[in-house]
């Protein structure tokens, strides 16, 4: 399983672990300064050979701007288009980021990795 990891603008750190499923980890804030590079590096990693899923895991996500929403709901249905299942891992403690996300239908929002399938 290939891992790597960047720094995006906005001191957004990505984390990306490749395997059936990719698992990208995210931590700091997505906003205006990120949410665009976001969309395009999660997109790319889903292109790769032999994924089958991405789960992004918000869990380190202290900040989702209303363009991380709008990020995150195009990459739910460009890697639905191309058959890739998006998860998102959000803590359960994580009240305003659950809430936000639970108003946009067809998110797939779970509380860990491990009930996402994908421990690390």
């Amino acid at each position: 399983m290939e891992a790597w990891e960047t720094s995006l603008p906005g001191g957004l750190l990505l984390t990306v672990q490749r395997a059936p499923v990719a698992v990208v980890a995210l931590a700091g804030e997505i906003d205006l300064a990120n949410c665009l590079e976001l969309e395009v590096v999660v997109t790319r990693v889903a292109a790769d050979p032999g994924v089958e899923g991405v789960v992004v895991d918000l869990t380190g996500v202290g900040f989702l701007a209303a363009c991380g929403v709008r990020c995150l709901t195009g990459l739910r249905m460009r890697l639905a288009a191309g058959g890739h299942p998006l998860q998102l891992v959000v803590a359960p403690d994580a009240g305003s980021l659950r809430r936000v996300l639970a108003l946009i239908d067809g998110f797939d929002i779970v509380g860990s990795l491990a009930e996402a399938g994908a421990v690390r």
